[in-house]
């Protein structure tokens, strides 16, 4: 985890990860224009806490707990080197996975990716 240094009083500060400018959902976004919207984040980033470019992240939210492997070698060519993944969706990919449709509010897992 990175920390962008300390408050006043010596506490870690909070790590503001990088964004879709737009809250594009990563999984429908085309890979261009997610480096785009990422590269537009950094730029405001910069823009109201400085230094855009040393200072970044390295670390990427999917809005809507949006991720999917094919945004990878967009997120490294932004620096990017970790992802927040939902708990559900790593959950949903173990063997045994307890689906319950009326409690998952979801589709049931993918054995593929189990």
């Amino acid at each position: 985890r990175r920390v962008h240094g300390e408050t006043s009083d010596g506490t870690p500060a909070a790590d503001y990860v990088a964004f879709t400018y737009h809250h594009a959902l990563t999984t429908l976004t085309d890979p261009a224009i997610l480096d785009l919207l990422i590269g537009i984040h950094r730029i405001i980033y910069g823009k109201v806490w400085g230094s855009g470019g040393a200072n970044y992240s390295k670390g990427f939210f999917g809005a809507e707990m949006s991720f999917v492997e094919s945004a990878i070698p967009t997120l490294v060519s932004q620096g990017i080197e970790w992802a927040i993944v939902s708990n559900s969706k790593l959950s949903r990919a173990c063997e045994n996975y307890p689906f319950s449709k009326n409690a998952d509010n979801t589709l049931p897992p993918n054995p593929a990716d189990q």
